[in-house]
């Protein structure tokens, strides 16, 4: 009434009938000197308004930090285990994907090397030595006219490797073609061009005409002159296909290496905060259960006024409080069958001392009839 007032540490205490909830039991005890050092502080804080630093959460006093706002992932065991478990498999998920993502990128440079390197090689190849069998073609058409021999298939010969070549060089031009690889084959269709007009084309008039001198003189003024530059250009096509080919290997192989070391980083990460989280949430969960195989140890040996430390709101922090609970009813329980004992023993002894009061009145009054009958007797005789 005068306004002091004084701390206590209070808990409210259901009490069950069956599975229904008949009341409550409030017990109050002394308040620990930290806690209430505590309390003070952040009373002192409200009333000055000053106590944003502070916050009440299940009754107990929080101070606010960073780490609340990852409270959601930390606020229950449940959502710890969820936590780590949903790292961790975020973490598995990421490896995998940057193992299917370098797959991938590996798959698609095989097939570049494949369809834009190995098979426009090949093509290059094959019009190379078409190109070569017409030459020697002519060349074999001079040596057999000399030997008399027949010379009837050269023509068709020269034209079908011809015309193949023309379907195969139009199949090289449909591939993909670097502007490198676009310039010299330009050059090398163009110098083709001349070889076939200028080259082949005479040639094989010289040798339907029969000028066999002739076309030997032709084929070594003009013929292997044009011969040597589309070849100059061949090769340096196929020169473009090789280096292609290895910057195609080098960048698989600096991919590889990139997704490698990616790998070994999520991996170490995984298992750095796998590691850390499993730690917080070992470490959250072995301290506050010995504190609570504590607690049960000493109140099975009969100790019911020990402190129970919550300063947590999860599960751990929920079944001790039912300790804490069910200490208080047992120490409430224990007090009132001491009082029970008390009041028994004081009837008890009521009861004994009444018992005595009553035997000493009928003690007192059988004496008392026995010497009236005495006197009677004693004046009858006298009589």
């Amino acid at each position: 009434k005068n306004g002091d007032f004084y701390w206590v540490l209070a808990s409210a205490t259901p009490i069950w009938e069956g599975k229904e909830i008949a009341g409550f039991t409030s017990i109050r005890s002394k308040l620990p000197a930290d806690q209430r050092e505590q309390a003070e502080q952040v009373y002192a804080a409200l009333n000055a308004n000053r106590a944003h630093g502070y916050r009440i959460d299940a009754g107990m006093i929080r101070k606010k930090s960073l780490g609340d706002v990852f409270s959601v992932f930390s606020g229950t065991l449940k959502a710890r285990l969820v936590t780590l478990v949903a790292l961790l498999a975020g973490f598995m998920l990421l490896i995998g994907l940057t193992g299917t993502v370098a797959l991938k990128q590996i798959n698609g440079h095989a097939k570049s090397i494949y369809e834009d390197r190995a098979v426009p090689l090949a093509q290059l190849f094959d019009i190379n030595n078409r190109m070569k069998d017409n030459a020697a073609a002519l060349q074999n058409a001079v040596t057999a006219s000399h030997a008399r021999r027949s010379t009837a298939d050269v023509q068709g010969s020269v034209r079908a490797n011809s015309e193949a070549i023309d379907k195969v060089w139009a199949e090289y031009l449909a591939t993909y073609l670097t502007p490198e690889e676009k310039g010299v084959a330009e050059a090398f269709a163009v110098k083709r061009a001349a070889y076939v007009e200028k080259g082949l084309k005479p040639g094989l008039a010289l040798l339907a005409g029969g000028k066999i001198d002739a076309l030997g003189e032709h084929l070594a003024s003009a013929v292997a002159p044009l011969f040597d530059e589309v070849k100059a250009e061949m090769e340096k096509l196929v020169a473009i296909q090789v280096k292609e080919a290895r910057s195609e290997f080098e960048s698989v192989e600096r991919e590889y290496t990139i997704a490698l070391w990616f790998a070994a980083g999520v991996i170490s990460l995984g298992l750095l905060i796998g590691g850390l989280v499993g730690f917080r949430t070992t470490r959250a969960v072995s301290r506050p259960l010995s504190h609570l195989n504590e607690l049960l140890a000493l109140i099975s040996q009969g100790h019911l006024n020990n402190r129970v430390v919550i300063d947590r709101d999860d599960e751990v922090g929920h079944a001790l409080r039912s300790v804490q609970a069910m200490q208080a009813q047992l120490a409430f329980a224990v007090e009132e069958r001491r009082e029970r004992t008390r009041l028994a023993e004081i009837e008890k002894a009521k009861a004994l001392n009444g018992m005595a009061e009553r035997l000493e009145q009928e003690t007192a009054q059988a004496v008392e009839a026995g010497a009236h009958d005495l006197r009677l007797a004693a004046e009858g005789i006298g009589v």
